[in-house]
This record gives C-alpha cells, structure tokens and sequence, in this order.
C-alpha cells in the first residue's frame, strides 16, 4: 500500500503538469535507501497535500481527455481468436490488436478464456477504454473486456467481492442535445487526506479522461481454443477424432487384417481334424503280362517251358474310420486273366469279388473321446485363437486413441512453448530497446540466451507434432505420409474433459474375469493339454483288434466279366473271415515318456493360468488406479497453472517496479537477480501447463486402458466381427456399427464423477 501510494502521489505531482503542458511524463526519483519508511510517506504526503490544493474543479475538468470521441457501448460481441502460431516456424507471429476487434461493453468480471494482454502470447498490445457506462470493480482484481473472450460466459463475483458503481453522470444540455458528464473533483467533500487517497484510487478507474488497459484474464487452458485451428498454412487440414480414427483403422489396417485371419486358419483345422472321419473312395486298375518259367510240366502241360498270362484287374470301394475306431472297407474287384496252360479252364476267365473287411480296436484308440481328440484340440485352439485376436484386436484400439491424444498433447505443447517464446520475446525486445537507458548487458545477454533456449524446445515441440501426425497416419494405414511432405494437417476434433468415472474395484475385477481374452485363451491351452494327456494315456495300453471280413464270388469264361458281377448277387455262398490282432511294443517307454510330458505340460498351463489370473486382477488395480491418479494430477496441474501464473504476475510486477520496491537492496536483489527470478517464473508457468495436457493426455488413455483392462473396450467401441467369403475363401470384416459413447456406456459401468 505504502508502494502504491508513493507511486500515484509522485506520478499525480510530476505527471499532471505534463499533461497540461503537453510534456512527456517522467518518473519520480529514486528512493532513498537509507530513509526510513516514515520519513518517506510522510514526504510524499506533504507533497500530495501541495498538489492537490494547487488544483480547482475548474482546472481539472480542463484537463484533456485521452479519446476524442465518446466511447461506443455495444452488446457482447463473438469471440475473436488469436492466430495459431505456424507450425515448424519460429517467428513469433503478429497478433491483432485489440483495436482492431469490434468494441464490446465492459462488464463485471470472471469472464472465462481469454487471452492476457499481459501475456506476450497476446502480442503485447492493451486496449485503453474510457470508463463512462458500465462499470465493476473487483478488489484486488482487474478489470475484464469480452475482447478476444468466449461468448456465453457467465459473469460472477467472488467470495467477498462487492460490485462498485461510480457516481452517475449528470445531463448537460449543449447545443440541443443532452450529453453526459461524470462528476468532477468539486462533486465530492473535500477530503481529508486519507479520504483522499481512497478518492484517488477509485477515480483512478472512474474519472474522465483517464485511460486504463483492460486486461482479459487468460484462462487455465487457453490452448484448447487454438488447438482445433490450422497451425501450418503450407498444408490444408483434415479433421479427425477417435472415432472416425478407430473406424478408418479398422477398415485400412494392415496389422488387423493380419491378426483376423489366425482365428480363419484355426477353424480351417477344426474341419481338417473332422475330415479323418470322411469316406475315402479309390479305384484301382493293372494289367499285367507275365511271362514266368516253368520248373513243372504239370504247370503247362504242353511242353513249354513258360507259363504266359495275361491278367487285368479294378478295383473300387471306400474306407472309412468310424468315430468309435473303427476301420472299414467295401471293395468291389472285377478281373480278367487267360493263360497258355492246358489245365487253365476255361480260357478268358471273367471274376468278380465282393468284400467287407472291418477292424476294430479294443483297448488303444477305442472310443469317440479318443479317436476325436484333434477335433477337440483344433477347436480349442480355434477358440484361443479367436481370444488372441480378440487382444491384439484391444490392443491395436488402445494404440490407435493413444495416438489421437498424442496428436492433441504434441500441439497442446508446441502452443505453449510458442506463447513461451513470445513471452521471453517481450522481455528480451523490452531490454534491447532500453539499452542505452537502465538494461545491462548481462541482462540482455540472458534474456536472449533464455529466448534461444524457448526456441529450441519450440522446435523440439514442432518435430513431434509432426511425429504424432505420422504414427496416427502409420495406425490407420493412411498413405500420404510416404511421400515425405507430411500430408494433411490433422487437426483434433475432439477435446478432452474432466469427467471421469469411479468404478468399485470388485467390479472391475469381475468384469475382467468375465471378458478378457487372456483367460479365456489360458482356459482353452489348458484344455487343450488335459486332451492331450488323456489321449497319451490311452497309448499305454497295447494295441487289441478284432480283425472281420466277409466276401462274395463269381466267374465265367468267354470274358463274361458282367455275368460274373451278376453271379456274385445270385446263389452263391459267401465267405467270411475271423481274427486278432495284438501288438505292444517292449516296456512301452515312447507311451510313458509322451504322458510325462503331458502331466508336466498341464501342470504347467495351470500355474500360467494362475499368473494370468494375478495379472488382471493386479492389472485392474493399476488400471483404476492410473484413472484415478490421472484426474488428481489433472485438478493438482490445475490449481499448478493458476500459483504459476500468479507467481509470474508477482514477479513481473516486481521487475517493472523494482526501483520502488522497498528491501530489495537491503535483501541483495539487483535487476538481474529480478530478471532471472522472472524468467524462472515464465518457465515454470509453461512447465504447468505441460504437465496439465500431459495429466488430460493420461486421463484419456488411462481411460481407454481401464476398459480394456476390464475387457470391454470392443463393446464400449461398438466393434463386433462379421463373416464374410471371397469365392469360396472365408475372411472377417471388423466392422464398428455405430459410433462410440463417451465413457462407459454398459449398464454398471460406474457413475460420473467431474
């Protein structure tokens, strides 16, 4: 307080009297270090005294007014956004001023986003406003135009915070028409000094004449209005969000084409492993010509020492193993044979056979559980497989959101390291300009080390954008980003919040158990070698068969092979045959050693199915831990941003004045020590608003992970599996029916939380 009035009083004394004379305004002299502070004040109340009884009403009503023309009062008019810093270029690029926007009515205050003209990012400019029509005053607060602010915004006071109004204007005619003119000196008492000084400061706003800048209070996430703007005016844009991201990869990718056809390749095994129990047929010809020596006459009985035949035979059936086992066989033979010997009768003989055979085990491979056994395997590793996909399938969506928000967090940052920059800018071009003046060298020299270095992680900031783009184009398997130009310029549509939601960790658990993959996959592993085991069980005991057949036959000469297939169905009686079959191998130590190794093998799947059990429960602690984590950190970053921001204004105050700051000599402060404290201030500003976009960033894919931790990412995603063919070739078409909710949408899916 004793700063303040000090600077008015020595401004009012030093300042007034070069208004009317049309001088520029100088500053009031140093203080005195080694005056105490009573001396001080008690200086520049006598000096106020003198000053204000050298001026009548008279003479301050003279005084002139800094706008020629009576301000124009107009209802709320649009926001208007500042430009979007160029991607890739570090100029630092030339705002509007606010004189430049439409004039909007002054209201009362805690108006929302809006850009600070104290803030380089706002280009340095302020907009000066005659106080006449609509008037609030917070204490300790400035005052807020609707210049370059949202519309829609409420208007309220804070705790404590009363709404002041100066007095009114009186009506004045002149020259037929009524003008306004706020009251001067004269319409109040006359002051004692401390009325006076509480005049002063309340006409430091309401006076005629007195200029003010107006300073929008910037909100605590003022890169949300210029994220979704261009940023590279060398590309064109493309909006994009996580939905239409997660639908253009579901139809584009390589990877998802890839995965959807194991689940294919298994249930082709499946019908592979069925088809052992399809009837082969066979036909089977040969002819042969056989000229064989004679070692007997009775073989020939003509004297020659060859026996020649000519003998043709088909043969034609099916086989088929019985799901039990079983092995069998009906075969149908036709043959032809004529010989050179004379005990061959009669010549060109024609057959015809008839035959059943079956063979059926009796103790190893008897039963439908164990001559089916690879069907069961096939189809459960069919069902494996389909889970498998189904996790990449989650984990693939986890990437491609992932991405989104990366894409949102990169520009989120190259925003704030751009705003960095201008602020660095400012100061730097401030000292610069004053260097023949009061700035030093080794002022200067930081500033611009501290500008250069801002620079750098603009750039830094600039790749990664850049990057970003490139991995969601990579995850959605958009081509434009081969070609080196970098393609569209993806701008995000989709804005986080701060909504979240509580799930009860009981819930989480059994909803995990009930749809993750993972262990439905260990459940169809483990069945897979409990199958395995019992069939190498079955292979310890000794092969036992029953051996049956039964045939009939026909034959005629004259090569009647159709009468004798005729004959083999006329009265003719049948043959049949009987036996045994008994096989077992010497201490059978190949059948003991393959159940061994089932045994382990099962033991071993059941403790890998106890780990995946750990995991997801371990998993959905985390996962719900990281959510809630994530939305601390994001209010923390918050309430962060505003003591940043407000250490910045103290210190950028304290700089601006540091001549009139009492103690800053005694304390071992200088200029530079100033400077340094304030650009340590305008980074860790900018380091809280990195750490705020990186908490919205880890809200949304922790989120994202929270679902699929619990399984349900595909259903909350509405994305399902269609089957479809290509000519006789099966293929899956992952297709998202509609687009996703926001949160979780199934039932029971906990309750909102802000």
């Amino acid at each position: 307080m004793r700063f303040f009035l000090a600077s008015f009083c020595m401004a009012l004394v030093g300042g007034v009297p070069s208004l009317i004379s049309g001088q520029e305004i100088s500053l009031p002299p140093q203080l005195d270090a080694d005056s105490t502070v009573a001396q001080t004040v008690a200086g520049f109340e006598d000096s106020f005294e003198n000053a204000i009884s050298q001026f009548t009403p008279e003479r301050v009503a003279s005084l002139p007014s800094v706008f020629e023309e009576p301000p124009v009062v107009v209802e709320s008019s649009p926001a208007i956004a500042p430009p979007v810093p160029a991607l890739g270029k570090l100029e630092i690029p030339a705002l509007p001023s606010p004189s430049e926007a439409s004039p909007s009515k002054v209201r009362s205050l805690d108006v929302a986003p809006a850009l600070d003209p104290r803030d380089p990012g706002f280009g340095g400019n302020t907009q000066s406003i005659s106080m006449k029509d609509d008037w609030s005053l917070l204490e300790g607060s400035s005052f807020r135009s609707e210049e370059n602010v949202p519309a829609q915004q409420t208007t309220k006071l804070g705790p404590g915070e009363q709404k002041w109004e100066p007095p009114k204007a009186a009506e004045k005619e002149a020259g037929g028409a009524t003008v306004k003119s706020t009251p001067g000196w004269s319409d109040f008492d006359t002051p004692s000094l401390d009325k006076t000084k509480a005049a002063i400061k309340k006409q430091q706003r309401s006076t005629p004449g007195w200029s003010y800048p107006v300073q929008p209070v910037e909100s605590a996430v003022w890169w949300k209005a210029l994220v979704q703007q261009p940023m590279d005016v060398g590309r064109p844009s493309q909006g994009v969000d996580s939905n239409s991201l997660v639908y253009q990869a579901l139809q584009n990718s390589p990877r998802i084409q890839a995965i959807s056809q194991t689940p294919l390749i298994r249930e082709l095994q499946i019908v592979e492993a069925d088809s052992e129990f399809d009837p082969v047929h066979y036909i089977r010809s040969q002819f042969e010509d056989r000229v064989d020596p004679v070692g007997n006459e009775l073989t020939v009985g003509n004297g020659e020492s060859f026996l020649k035949d000519n003998i043709w035979s088909a043969d034609a059936g099916f086989r088929k193993k019985a799901r039990n086992g079983a092995q069998w066989e009906l075969n149908q033979r036709l043959g032809f044979q004529n010989s050179n010997s004379n005990f061959f009768v009669p010549q060109d003989q024609g057959t015809a056979t008839l035959a059943l055979n079956v063979t059926q085990p009796l103790l190893r491979g008897r039963g439908r559980y164990v001559n089916e056994s690879q069907i069961l395997i096939a189809q459960a590793t069919n069902g494996a497989a389909w889970q498998s996909f189904q996790a990449e399938l989650q984990d693939e969506l986890l990437g491609v959101m992932a991405a989104y928000w990366d894409l949102y967090l990169t520009r989120s940052i190259y925003l704030q390291k751009s705003r960095n920059v201008e602020r660095g800018q400012k100061i730097l071009s401030r000292l610069e300009g004053r260097k023949g003046l009061d700035s030093l060298p080794s002022q200067i020299t930081r500033a611009r080390s501290s500008v250069q270095t801002r620079r750098t992680e603009l750039a830094n900031a600039a790749r990664d954008v850049l990057n970003a783009e490139t991995e969601v184009r990579r995850r959605i398997a958009d081509n434009s980003w081969m070609g080196g130009g970098g393609g569209n310029e993806l701008i995000p549509g989709e804005l986080p919040s701060a909504t979240t939601f509580q799930i009860p960790l009981e819930q989480v658990v059994y909803s995990a158990m009930e749809h993750r993959p993972e262990i439905h996959e260990a459940m169809n592993d483990l069945r897979v070698a409990s199958v395995q085991r019992d069939v190498s069980a079955n292979e310890l005991l000794p092969e036992l068969s029953l051996l049956m057949g039964t045939y009939v036959s026909a034959l005629r000469g004259d090569t009647g092979i159709l009468n004798a297939f005729q004959d083999q169905f006329g009265q003719v009686n049948p043959g049949y045959s009987f036996g045994i079959n008994f096989e077992l191998p010497y201490g059978n130590r190949a059948a003991r050693s393959r159940l061994a190794q089932r045994q382990v093998q099962v033991r071993m799947i059941q403790a890998q199915f106890d780990e995946v059990m750990q995991n997801i429960i371990a998993e959905s602690q985390v996962a719900l831990r990281r959510v809630a984590s994530a939305s601390e950190t994001l209010l923390a970053a918050e309430a962060a941003i505003q003591a940043a921001r407000s250490d910045r204004e103290q210190f950028e105050k304290r700089w601006e004045s540091f001549a009139l700051v009492e103690g800053d000599h005694a304390e071992g402060q200088n200029p530079t020590t100033i400077l340094d404290q304030l650009l340590d201030a305008q980074d860790r500003l900018a380091s809280a608003e990195t750490v705020y976009v990186q908490s919205e960033r880890e809200l949304k894919v922790a989120e994202v992970s929270l679902q699929r931790t619990m399984g349900t990412l595909l259903m909350t995603q509405n994305v399902s599996a269609a089957r479809g063919f290509e000519g006789d070739t099966p293929r899956i078409d992952v297709i998202k029916s509609a687009p996703a909710a926001v949160g979780f949408h199934s039932p029971g899916y906990g309750i909102p939380v802000q």
